[in-house]
Formats: structure tokens, sequence, C-alpha cells
């Protein structure tokens, strides 16, 4: 390109990054602009860069200047500018003032590395922001840890340390395009997209559980969830919370008829993580059931324990459905002996072994459960009650506990003991 043609062409990507500035178009405008060199923000800004021209030709004589309202502000913006990049903290700049990156890339205007690096930042940034809970948890992971550290972290944010190609493949597989630019070729690292029917399961739970009980739900439920279990505090909370119980009803509906969607969502801390899938979908059916016939009955259930033993009768007549639930959820648990566990409290779920509980229990006598991790347990859970296997983590921790022992019986025989050893607690909720 001439040089005359490249000054014009750069006189005129300042003007829109006066207009960004200025506020008179928005970034996503700008963005485009700059990659296309035209549509609406583009004719604009080629119109004042002519009348500016013009301006200036006419008022040479009287030594006229002009300068656009987002060109002041550009400058005065510049001084916040350098004193946040001596402190050491632009991050906290461009969080303030997003609208100064658009002068910015003027720096880099004859760079299209550059430039392609700062449009795929800004496109990886819109797009994850309108990922749903569990699509921001998907590529995170698949992402990984330069992801979440250099680009997520506003402690350990550092965007040149993103090569261009990796933030190109996360706008890829989120979605995103990749623009082209002459004289320039971009390859984007592979990484893999989130299922796309588990993707839309993900979008439809998030709206409609905004739609439905408010933005704030999953705030309020957080709070819930701070106060100790065995605190009266709970009961208090749900009762001044009533839509933090429709919630979770719905919730339950909602993972009954979409199991898959519902496995995604499992955490680590949750003993369903280890259980076969068959178990795991008995157990949504379950739940989602209880919420269907039985609404606000463990509520009920709550308020009722909490109550002086003299007042119960009185609350059981005027509460009917509260007998007829501990009869019908006695029976599943009777029906579904594998389930069962599954359907009491987390905190519950397991109780210090008991040495008397088989013969072989001597072997294991003088260990403590609730002294090993969650995951631990859980993996000895679903080797005990689904016979399943160990996997290679859980297998290599108890190896390592076994070498603790005085090795008196084979590493196999100790696990058998203990696979055994474990005693479940049934609670009633």
């Amino acid at each position: 390109m001439p040089e005359n043609d490249k000054w014009f062409e750069y006189t005129v990507e300042r003007e829109l990054s006066n207009m960004a500035i200025s506020g008179s178009i928005t970034m996503e405008e700008y963005r485009e602009a700059m990659f296309s060199k035209g549509g609406p923000a583009w004719t604009k800004a080629l119109d004042t860069v002519g009348k500016q021209k013009a301006w200036k030709l006419a008022g040479g004589f009287l030594w006229m200047d002009f300068l656009p309202e987002g060109e002041i502000k550009a400058r005065e913006l510049q001084q916040d500018y350098y004193a946040y990049r001596d402190a050491g903290d632009l991050n906290t700049f461009f969080d303030k003032y997003p609208e100064f990156e658009a002068r910015q890339q003027l720096w880099n205007w004859d760079d299209p590395e550059a430039r392609m690096k700062y449009y795929m930042r800004s496109q990886v940034w819109n797009l994850y922001n309108e990922l749903s809970d569990k699509e921001r948890q998907y590529y995170s992971d698949e992402f990984g840890d330069l992801f979440k550290n250099a680009f997520l972290s506003k402690e350990t944010r550092s965007y040149d340390a993103i090569p261009v190609e990796t933030m190109a493949g996360w706008a890829k597989a989120m979605g995103g395009d990749v623009p082209e630019q002459p004289g320039y070729q971009l390859i984007p690292e592979a990484f893999e997209p989130m299922d796309e029917q588990l993707a839309y399961m993900s979008r439809q739970f998030d709206e409609q559980r905004a739609a439905l009980f408010g933005d704030d739900i999953t705030q309020l439920e957080s709070l819930y969830y701070s106060i100790p279990q065995d605190n009266d505090d709970r009961m208090l909370f749900t009762e001044q919370a009533p839509r933090l119980v429709d919630y979770w009803e719905w919730k339950a509906m909602f993972y009954g008829d979409n199991p898959d969607f519902a496995r995604m969502k499992l955490w680590e801390d949750d003993p369903l993580i280890y259980a076969p899938e068959y178990i795991q979908e008995q157990v949504w059916d379950l739940k989602a059931a209880r919420a269907r016939y039985f609404p606000n009955i463990l509520q009920k259930q709550s308020v009722y324990y909490s109550i002086p033993k003299s007042e119960r009768r009185a609350y059981r007549n005027a509460n009917p459905d509260l007998v007829e639930y501990w009869d019908w959820w006695r029976g599943v648990k009777e029906d579904n002996p594998d389930v069962a566990p599954y359907l009491g409290n987390r905190e519950d779920f397991f109780v210090k072994v008991n040495a008397d509980q088989i013969a072989d229990a001597y072997i294991v006598k003088d260990i403590d459960l609730t002294e090993w991790s969650p995951e631990i347990n859980y993996a000895l859970v679903n080797y005990h009650l689904a016979g399943g296997k160990l996997n290679k983590s859980a297998r290599s921790y108890l190896h390592m506990q076994w070498s603790k022992t005085d090795q008196s019986v084979p590493f196999e025989r100790w696990l058998e003991a203990l696979r055994y050893a474990v005693d479940l607690t049934v609670t009633q909720e």
C-alpha cells in the first residue's frame, strides 16, 4: 500500500478510536470496523476525517486546530495510563477504561499479529461472557491453566503470555470466527468444543432458572449452604426465602428429566459421582418424583423436627401429607437397597468403621474413614455397594495407606477387608 494511502488509513482508524473513546460507537462496532474496513462505523469515520481535513485547510491561515471529543478524552486518559503503567497495574486501568484499548491499537496499526491478538482477546471475552455456568466450567477445564491464570484471573492475568494461535483456538472452540487479514495467516490451536446437546441443555437450565427464580438464586443458595447443617438458621433461612425451596424442587425435576445434564453437574464432593449410571438415574428419578408428588415436603419435615415433641402430633394432623411421604420414602428405600445410601444427606454419608461389622474387620480396626478424603470414601462406597472398580488414584492412595501398616496381610486381602468394613448410614432425608 502506498505511504499516502497507509497514512490515510491510519487517520481513519485513529478517528475510529476517538469514536470508541467518546462513546459514539461501541467497542464491538469499533473492532468490526477495524477488521472489515467497512460498515456504518467505518463510513462515519471516513466522513469525519474528510470534514477535519476541510476544516484544517480552511482554517490554516487563522492557525485553527480541530480536536474531536474523543481525541481530547484520549489525551486526558493517556496521563492516567502512564501512571497505572508505572505502578505496574495496567489491568486495573483497562478494567476502568476499556475504551482506551481502541487508542492502544493505533500503536500497533502496522502489526497484523498484534491486531489479530487484540481482536481475538476481545472475542474470547465476549464469547465466554455469553456462556452458561456449565459451559464456562467446561471450557475453563478444556483450555487449562493458561486460560485460568493468564486470561481469567485478575491477579495473574498476562495477555502477552498467550500465543495468538491459542486465543484463536479458544474463540473457535466457543463458536467464534477467525477473520482473515491480507498478508497474515493464522492457524488456531485445536480444542474440543462442548457437546452441542449438553451445551444447549446448560443454556436452557440457566435461562429457565433466571426467569423463574431470579438472577440471584445461586447466591441465595450459597448463603444457605454457608450455614452449618445442624444450625436452626437453615430452616429460618428457607422460611424467609421460600423461592429457594421452589428452586430446589424445580432443579430436582429438571435433573430427573435430563440425566445427562445432571451427570455433568456433579461435583467432586458429591457421593453420586462414583456411582454407576443406573444408580445415578434412579436417584434423580426418585428425587424428581418426590418434588412432583410432595411439594415443599422437606421444608415441612424440617419444621416438624424443630418443634417440641409435645407439638408434633398436632403438626402431623395438620399436615397429613407428611406421614404419607414418610411411608412412601421408606418404601422407596426398601425397594431400592442399592440406591438407598445415596438418598440421604451428603454430610451423613459416612460413619466411622465399626470393627465388629464383619469377621475380617480386625485387619482395619484402627482406620477412621472420616480422616480420608471424600473422593476416597466415595470410591470405596462404589466399590462396596455396586461392585465397581477402584480408579487408579484411589487404588494408589489406598496402597500408600496399606504400606503404613505392618503389612501382615497382602494388599488385596487388606483391601477386601477394608471394602467390607465400610459402614453406611442410611438417613431418613
